[in-house]
């Protein structure tokens, strides 16, 4: 009885003592990353542990060490406007980022023309009725609409609603 409650200890103890790298809040399913640039990828995992990243539009393994308080960073090039890819980070434990697309990111910023949502612009219920954006993303920081911890394709009616009106439209067109 002992040898298995010694088995059952040193399992659940490997099982915490493994981290799984995590990353800031605007690397998530769904988002844009700007083409044909360099990009800082950071995160944590555990410390002194080898995190690699591979993309679905490359081959190559990318690698980077943490630091002795688990901070790690690499830089890595985008590639032309393109996707769906994955972004897949290992340190042991895997996690896959879906659904990445590459493209042109518009970030949109300013007081009050920056809240009013689609519903508010001319012609809006002809945008609505044919809304079908997928490669339109739409992530909402510090708002009453959002935290910015997420980023939804504008797919249906309902997020093409309450999607802000100046980005939207730069992103139509």
């Amino acid at each position: 009885m002992k040898k298995f409650l010694f088995l059952v200890a040193l399992l659940l103890s490997g099982g915490l003592a493994q981290a799984t790298v995590t990353l800031p809040s605007y690397f998530t399913d769904n988002m844009v990353l700007q083409q044909q640039t360099t990009l800082k990828l950071r995160g944590k995992a555990s410390p002194n542990a080898s995190v690699s990243v591979q993309t679905g539009w490359s081959r190559a393994a990318l690698t980077a060490r943490a630091d002795a308080s688990g901070n790690w960073i690499l830089e890595m090039r985008t590639p032309k406007a393109g996707g769906p890819y994955t972004l897949t980070f290992d340190d042991g434990t895997s996690l896959m980022l879906k659904n990445v697309m590459i493209g042109e990111v518009w970030l949109g910023s300013g007081q009050s023309n920056m809240e009013m949502p689609v519903k508010g612009c001319l012609n809006y219920e002809e945008e609505i009725k044919n809304a079908n954006y997928p490669n339109i993303r739409l992530s909402l920081w510090n708002t009453i609409w959002g935290d910015g911890k997420s980023v939804v394709p504008l797919r249906f009616p309902i997020l093409v609603l309450c999607a802000i009106s100046m980005p939207f439209v730069f992103g139509k067109n």
